[in-house]
């Protein structure tokens, strides 16, 4: 690992396991941005995303001033944002939006132990490379168009999408090579033959 890479490490701050509320925040980031992986994730402070907060208690305060680290610290996990709107008799993150920032994902996956999870278009993209030998043609509208089929893996699609080489010299109509690659479902091949008259 080099020198620049260590600089960047930041451990796990001592007090999240003790801190149930901003550790179930973290959790939602990356819960979003395991959904969405390109998109902007940001939370507002209230008492829905973080009850505890809300109290108005010398417990909130300990609560906001350990939130405050992931936002002053070398590597920042969120910028935070005032709601410009609040009352002055409230305190400064009633409603403010706390940004996550991309560049300190690595950082925070650590810390919850969540790895990155491969995309369902990743993933079905690797079982076609995986099989593409076996495909008597090209394969790339079959790796560019993600299939999902709920209960099935992309293994057990791309798997049909091989059976059809038994069929290929019989006189079947689509619905019927259908019904035999994929789970007796007649519909399957239904909008996609495309995909295997390559």
């Amino acid at each position: 690992m080099s020198d620049n890479a260590d600089m960047e490490r930041q451990t796990r701050p001592p007090w999240l396991q003790e801190q149930p509320g901003i550790e179930r925040l973290l959790h939602t980031i990356i819960n979003r941005r395991d959904k969405k992986p390109d998109s902007k994730t940001g939370l507002t402070l209230n008492k829905k995303t973080l009850p505890e907060l809300f109290g108005f208690s010398e417990s909130s305060d300990l609560l906001w001033s350990l939130l405050e680290t992931l936002f002053d610290q070398p590597n920042p996990i969120f910028s935070f944002h005032e709601n410009k709107k609040r009352s002055h008799h409230d305190p400064v993150y009633t409603n403010a939006r706390i940004r996550f920032l991309p560049q300190s994902e690595t950082i925070l996956r650590e810390w919850l132990s969540r790895p990155l999870q491969k995309s369902d278009f990743q993933l079905w993209q690797k079982s076609v490379e995986h099989c593409k030998r076996k495909f008597p043609g090209d394969v790339t509208r079959l790796s560019g168009s993600k299939i999902l089929v709920p209960g099935k893996t992309p293994d057990d699609i791309v798997e049909g999408f091989l059976e059809i080489n038994k069929y290929i010299n019989d006189e079947l109509t689509l619905r019927n090579l259908s019904a035999r690659c994929f789970w007796q479902d007649s519909k399957f091949l239904d909008g996609r033959q495309e995909l295997i008259f390559q």
